[in-house]
């Protein structure tokens, strides 16, 4: 992107945050439910993603730790 988007981009940001409408609109009941919804999921998909990547990585170590068949007698 251009030098001159971006600065033409930041002056429109900004005159918008300066001077705002009113807006017309009303946050519906369930909106509040959803929003709960997307952190949760947020959390536990979080959550579930470094399980994995924990469990990779445990098994990654204990390959390389783990003795050879030669070893064992």
């Amino acid at each position: 992107m251009k030098a001159t988007t971006l600065y033409f981009s930041l002056v429109v940001l900004g005159l918008a945050l300066l001077f705002p409408h009113a807006a017309l609109a009303y946050i519906d009941p369930g909106t509040g439910s959803q929003l709960l919804q997307i952190l949760v999921a947020a959390l536990l998909g979080g959550l579930f993603t470094i399980k994995m990547w924990w469990t990779a990585f445990r098994n990654f170590i204990a390959g390389i730790f783990k003795p050879k068949d030669s070893d064992r007698r």
